[in-house]
């Protein structure tokens, strides 16, 4: 019953786990939670290298634009989205960018049809090329790096591992204000945690691993609720 519940805890049950979210019901204070410190700590070294590059997302499914564009967007980098390979190479003849994150199978041009074309013109080291794919097979992974990619990361997109990807490529440079913004969504996302608490969310998703979703997007729980939103619109 949500009403006199206020506190979920999964078995098997974790003593440390338990002391530190008995805390603020106990003492009425908030606790600082020591993984989103450690999270807004590792996004913040993220920003410096990776704020003020621009890069160009082919993905043509609705969601995992969302998802990638905010993630990049809360690091301060630039984007633009296609739907295609075709119109990732359009984008590529009147655009700059420093680099391009696709997916490898899409309409009218998939990713590897399209890094095939663009290492035409592009040197590995002038354009880096990094695919994202649902395939987990070694034999996958081979073909992204035999056509020119690269590199890869996995579907669903891990938060930590798309960031660190992208720094192996990307040159730093920070402009001016990403910092603060940076520093002001995190905030605002705690102002968030503190007012409707992390069991209420577990109860509005029954049925969803709401822990693992979170962990994936970095503990976002806006962009969370925003694709659990887009997801209902559009499937419903």
């Amino acid at each position: 019953n949500k009403s006199k519940c206020n506190l979920l805890i999964t078995k098997p049950l974790k003593i440390n786990e338990l002391i530190e979210r008995s805390i603020p019901l106990l003492t009425g204070q908030h606790q600082p939670d020591k993984k989103q410190n450690n999270q807004n700590a590792f996004e913040k070294e993220v920003a410096a290298r990776l704020g003020g590059n621009r890069i160009l997302i082919a993905e043509d499914n609705l969601i995992n634009q969302q998802v990638v564009v905010e993630l990049l967007r809360c690091v301060g980098v630039k984007t633009d989205v296609v739907e295609n390979g075709q119109q990732l190479l359009e984008h590529l003849k009147v655009g700059t960018y420093d680099l391009v994150l696709t997916d490898l199978q899409m309409p009218v041009m998939g990713g590897v049809e399209a890094t095939q074309i663009i290492r035409q013109s592009y040197s590995f080291d002038q354009l880096p090329v990094v695919a994202m794919t649902a395939h987990v097979l070694e034999s996958e992974r081979e073909q992204c790096i035999r056509i020119g990619m690269n590199g890869y990361v996995t579907k669903p997109i891990d938060v930590d591992t798309l960031y660190r990807e992208l720094m192996t490529w990307l040159e730093p440079g920070v402009p001016d204000g990403v910092m603060d913004d940076l520093e002001k969504g995190q905030a605002d996302t705690q102002e968030l945690e503190n007012k409707k608490g992390d069991e209420m969310h577990m109860s509005e998703y029954a049925g969803l691993n709401v822990e693992q979703a979170l962990k994936q997007l970095g503990g976002n729980q806006a962009l969370f609720d925003k694709i659990i939103e887009d997801f209902y619109n559009q499937y419903s």
